[in-house]
């Protein structure tokens, strides 16, 4: 089975956000890495946006992105595998200052979900029109 594992990681070194993608291929997979940009940095943008608003100190975020995709179906090598990711994980490492209510970091993390469109739109899904216009 043609099994890849990609992942994106948002982090933070001096300050700076820094992505790096990942991934077990020799080949870039564009879409999927697209797929992952667009939810990893907005994930870690709207943490720490949130715990601005909350007051909340944060000594250190990392959000990592990964998935599982069978790339046999996007190829039409096997038209029983779907086309798209079968599995996504978000993972998010995140360190608040010391004494930080840890009541209030959950609100901070569940807020953070609550309002991510790229996570919202992975899970729910949307009708897509696909419109071609011939010259």
């Amino acid at each position: 089975m043609a099994l890849l594992s990609r992942a994106v990681k948002t982090a933070v070194c001096h300050g700076v956000s820094v992505f790096t993608v990942l991934s077990e291929a020799t080949t870039t997979h564009q879409i999927q890495e697209i797929c992952f940009a667009l939810l990893s940095p907005h994930a870690w943008v709207l943490i720490r946006i949130i715990a601005s608003r909350l007051g909340v100190k944060l000594n250190s975020l990392e959000v990592e992105v990964s998935a599982d995709i069978d790339v046999r179906g996007t190829m039409v090598v096997d038209r029983d595998v779907p086309v798209g990711f079968q599995k996504m994980r978000c993972n998010v490492n995140i360190q608040a200052a010391e004494g930080t209510n840890h009541q209030l970091l959950e609100k901070l993390l569940a807020a953070a979900e609550n309002s991510c469109v790229n996570l919202q739109t992975l899970r729910s899904g949307v009708p897509v029109e696909t419109t071609v216009n011939r010259s």
